[in-house]
């Protein structure tokens, strides 16, 4: 169970991530074609997250587990983000891109109560600073991996506009690192004010997994980021999106553990 739950949150931050971080990058300078791309595959990660998780929540209602209606809550907003994924690739084929201007700008909230709702579900123990630092986990986690996945899909773009302005990849850097930043921060906040069970300190049997947490997930991002964008400084995009390539899979690595231990500990890190 916790494994198939690591599996979708990884899938819905990411594609959740993606898309409202497209919002940041110009369409004119891009193109059409790569937002279409990064919707179509915020559209897989979303569906194959669903394929995944509907199941469980057919047999939680079969046996009225708790929680349940909370579940079937945030299913039917990931379906909403779905359809505005959708309505997004159909107004990228007008003239004008007011219409998906709009699509995106609406996405925003829904996107944001879709992990927050997700987040709190099933949550063990439902005290105040839990169901603060819970969904402030999922919406940085979202920030983190989605920041990471576009600015090396961004650099890939490089190859196919070769006179793309260096400009665009360096927003993308800087909302890896403020990403990286906020999600040490709320790491932190965690640290500071959650009280972690004594099997995830580090004398205890999953303290390998925390200390694995902050050096892949935190520590790594952190410092990638900033190799990052001095190459983006020298302009060496292609130097950046090799350097991107091992920051999503750091990033990938330590969002992974962080879902693990809150679905087996409770622990929002």
């Amino acid at each position: 169970m916790a494994a198939t739950l690591t599996f979708w949150a990884l899938l819905t931050r990411t594609a959740i991530g993606i898309f409202a971080l497209q919002i940041l990058l110009d369409r004119e300078l891009l193109g059409k074609l790569f937002f279409r791309v990064n919707t179509w595959v915020a559209i897989g990660l979303l569906a194959v997250g669903l394929a995944f998780r509907l199941p469980g929540v057919l047999n939680a209602s079969e046996s009225i587990s708790p929680g349940v209606g909370q579940a079937w809550l945030s299913l039917l907003l990931y379906f909403g983000c779905l359809v505005l994924f959708l309505a997004y690739l159909l107004s990228l084929k007008r003239a004008r891109s007011s219409w998906a201007n709009r699509v995106q700008v609406l996405f925003l909230p829904l996107g944001v109560a879709s992990l927050v709702v997700d987040s709190l579900t099933g949550l063990q123990e439902p005290t105040p600073v839990a169901m603060a630092l819970v969904p402030l986990s999922a919406l940085t986690s979202s920030f983190l991996l989605g920041s990471a996945m576009l600015a090396m899909m961004l650099g890939h773009w490089y190859l196919v506009l070769a006179n793309l302005s260096i400009r665009l990849l360096a927003r993308a850097t800087i909302a890896f690192i403020l990403a990286s930043l906020v999600r040490a921060g709320a790491l932190g906040a965690t640290l500071m004010l959650y009280p972690l069970p004594e099997a995830v300190s580090l004398e205890g049997p999953a303290g390998i997994f925390l200390v694995v947490r902050v050096l892949f997930g935190i520590l790594g991002p952190i410092v990638i980021s900033v190799l990052i964008w001095k190459t983006v400084k020298l302009r060496s995009t292609q130097s950046a999106t090799g350097l991107l390539y091992v920051a999503v899979a750091f990033v990938l690595v330590g969002e992974m553990v962080a879902s693990y231990l809150l679905f087996v500990d409770g622990v929002p890190v």
